[in-house]
């Protein structure tokens, strides 16, 4: 269309009728089609516009891509012996012969590091990863562990320093923090990216009660790795924190606060300022403003806050809110206002929320769950993003799941004014649908664990389960939408294609 806009429809090749129509903006000009073969009789199609996209079916529906050619004006497809498969691009200054892949496509650099890559972090500042790898070999018989942090550039992907840590040390936790540099010319606050490596040792029978170390490392001006300070713990340091330009580490049976100090003659020293003693031991942490969140190898999660001491008071880490179940965690995240996603040993996923209106004191400390899911997976670890939420959207993405299994998931937060219909979808889909086995939906995702099991999810919504509407046969999806008590097939069909395009 004129306005940038390309509309789809559904044929229907018995008497050629269109339905389904849906209406996706390209640009603010109009765009222009080519047909670039693709196999089989079948065309892909090539739109010309502002943001060039590849528009193809797959899986029953169609899919834009973006395509990084910008600046074209025409493309034609051009199959030549010296070029296969390939595309002319005219612009307005040249000509081009490129290659399209047939469809979307995660495009993969690797970088071989000959060992286990168990942890990594980027600095958008150094435009580097920091990688924690492992090595392990055999010699005489016995096996031999070697951790190193390695430097990697991100646009060359390749090595560029590595710091090789002591014998029989493990590394634990990599992450990326900024921490204050000084004033600038102007005399403004600078800040500097620095790594913060957690570490623990092999050998339990080391003199003395360390147990692991914790490492500040900066990359200078030659893009080398320099170790600015050092610090030995008492237990292994398994996960680690910012809170502000303050180090969090979870130790073994306890989380502890320190303070980076600069001192007089150009050093660094890490300070220890505060600590918190956990019911088993911590295995993750996230920091929110004041608060810690802990998830505990055995008591669920708790929330600690930091309270600096005054008047000559010492700093003081404080509960102040505690989920009083027994929880197997694995991993947690801060994915709203007071709302907590933990994943537990046995694959459920649990939303905590914490009521900071509650009545008494008691219940201002209690963290309810107030959604359960079976996942299946064990989740590795959870990491939050940040998406503003738009109204015109179902939902609102908040955090990625990465799970033994090697799989990564999309944790969304349904927008309030949809949970009731999205809910109730899932439920009429599940009774309408027959899966594999016959193994009902509600069984299969029900929470269960050792000591306790549930009947089906508890205000959760499966997206692999809504999304099988779209490839329903019109008829079902027509009983499906009447039982939902919506009257409209096409815009059910357009809000479940809105959530598809997320992934």
């Amino acid at each position: 269309m004129a306005d940038g806009s390309v509309i789809t429809f559904s044929l229907d090749p018995k008497d050629y009728s269109l339905t389904g129509m849906n209406r996706l903006i390209l640009g603010s000009e109009q765009p222009t089609f080519k047909k670039l073969p693709r196999g089989d009789g079948l065309y892909n199609v090539f739109a010309t516009c502002e943001n060039p996209s590849l528009i193809y079916g797959s899986e029953g529906r169609i899919i834009y891509s973006a395509v990084n050619s910008e600046g074209a004006s025409r493309i034609c497809h051009l199959n030549a012996e010296a070029y296969p498969d390939s595309i002319a691009v005219a612009t307005a200054r040249e000509l081009k012969i490129a290659l399209v892949d047939k469809e979307r496509t995660t495009q993969i650099q690797t970088l071989p590091m000959g060992s286990t890559v168990r942890r990594v972090a980027y600095s958008p500042s150094e435009k580097a990863f920091g990688l924690g790898t492992i090595d392990r070999k055999l010699e005489d018989g016995l096996e031999a562990v070697k951790s190193h942090f390695v430097l990697a550039d991100e646009i060359l992907f390749r090595r560029l320093d590595a710091l090789e840590l002591k014998t029989d040390e493990l590394i634990e936790s990599v992450i990326r923090a900024e921490f204050p540099a000084g004033k600038d010319e102007l005399g403004n606050e600078t800040t500097k990216d620095r790594f913060v490596v957690g570490t623990s040792y092999l050998n339990e029978t080391r003199e003395g009660s360390i147990r692991g170390r914790i490492l500040v490392l900066e990359v200078d001006h030659g893009r080398k790795l320099t170790q600015v300070a050092e610090l030995q713990v008492n237990g292994g340091c398994r996960a680690l924190a910012m809170l502000g330009d303050k180090i969090v580490a979870a130790l073994v049976k306890t989380v502890v606060v320190y303070k980076v100090v600069n001192n007089n003659f150009g050093s660094i020293k890490v300070e220890k300022l505060a600590s918190y003693r956990t019911s088993t031991a911590p295995v993750d942490l996230t920091v929110v403003n004041d608060m810690i969140i802990v998830a505990d190898l055995m008591k669920s999660v708790c929330v600690v806050k930091y309270v600096p001491g005054k008047d000559g008071t010492k700093n003081e880490l404080v509960e102040v809110a505690r989920h009083y179940q027994t929880v197997w965690s694995t991993a947690v995240a801060s994915i709203d206002d007071d709302t907590l996603l933990v994943s537990e040993t046995q694959g459920n996923l649990i939303v905590l929320s914490r009521n900071t209106n509650g009545v008494t004191a008691q219940d201002k400390q209690r963290l309810v769950a107030t959604s359960e899911i079976n996942l299946g997976e064990m989740v590795n670890r959870i990491r939050p993003i940040n998406i503003p939420q738009l109204g015109t959207v179902m939902v609102t993405p908040r955090a990625f799941m990465a799970t033994v299994e090697g799989s990564i998931y999309l944790f969304a937060l349904i927008n309030p004014e949809h949970q009731d219909f999205l809910m109730t979808l899932q439920s009429v889909i599940a009774s309408k649908i027959d899966s594999l086995g016959d193994l009902s939906f509600d069984t299969f995702r029900a929470f269960r664990t050792l000591t306790r099991s549930a009947d089906a999810p508890y205000r959760f919504v499966d997206g692999e389960l809504i999304e099988k509407f779209l490839t329903c046969e019109p008829q079902l999806q027509e009983e499906i939408v009447a039982d939902v008590g919506s009257s409209d097939v096409e815009e059910v069909k357009g809000m479940i294609e809105a959530l598809r395009r997320l992934h």
